[in-house]
């Protein structure tokens, strides 16, 4: 690997870092709703999209890939592992 590239801090740790110093007194008031909108947005569209084909394939590829159900398939009630819900 380059010498260059395998000193960089990888991004998921330093965006951990980063959040874990936020307080949520900092952040604007704007920023929160706009947050709260994107996770509603989210849960809508994934509450649609449970009975398209592909939702379908997806979760039947979940249940054949096995591992520890842990996870509740949003909107379908079946369990998944961590990595596949």
């Amino acid at each position: 690997m380059n010498e260059r590239l395998s000193s960089i801090e990888p991004i998921t740790a330093t965006l951990a870092a980063n959040a874990s110093k936020l307080d949520l007194g900092d952040v604007p008031r704007e920023a929160i709703t706009v947050a709260k909108q994107c996770c509603l947005d989210w849960l809508g569209v994934t509450l649609a999209a449970r009975a398209e084909p592909l939702a379908d394939m997806l979760a039947a590829t979940a249940a054949e890939n096995g591992g520890h159900p842990d996870c509740t398939l949003i909107g379908r009630g079946t369990k998944a592992s961590l990595a596949q819900a």
